[in-house]
């Protein structure tokens, strides 16, 4: 399988989102890794809207084993636990990162230039 590179914004996050879908699908993942990859890529993609500039750039490769994907954009993430405490019932947002954290089996955040990646892999 090709690996993809797309750009996305707000107007694009549903295109963007089946994108993934076909990817994993077309890679072979079965249907909890293909929906825990669509999970996390949303999450990420939506934070790249609410936070990281409003756009970003979606990445996706596989091999035999696994599936990974990196949403980039503009964004800063400055605390380095951020998506390794699980949020409080009553705290308004801050889930996506925990949530790509609790579905993937792989999460690196990444310096970039002019902002950050975050990395996902979900094993297939």
């Amino acid at each position: 399988m090709r690996p993809i590179t797309l750009r996305f914004d707000a107007a694009t996050l549903q295109a963007a989102r089946r994108e993934v879908r076909e990817f994993a699908t077309g890679a072979g993942a079965p249907p909890q890794c293909r929906d825990n990859l669509i999970l996390a890529a949303s999450e990420a993609m939506a934070n790249s809207v609410l936070h990281g500039g409003g756009e970003g750039v979606l990445r996706l490769w596989a091999n035999d084993t696994s599936i990974t994907g990196e949403i980039e954009d503009r964004g800063r993430i400055s605390d380095p636990l951020a998506g390794h405490r699980r949020p409080s019932p009553t705290q308004p947002g801050g889930r996506g990162l925990w949530i790509i954290n609790q579905v993937c089996d792989t999460v690196h955040i990444r310096d970039r230039a002019n902002g950050q990646a975050i990395r996902f892999t979900v094993h297939t």
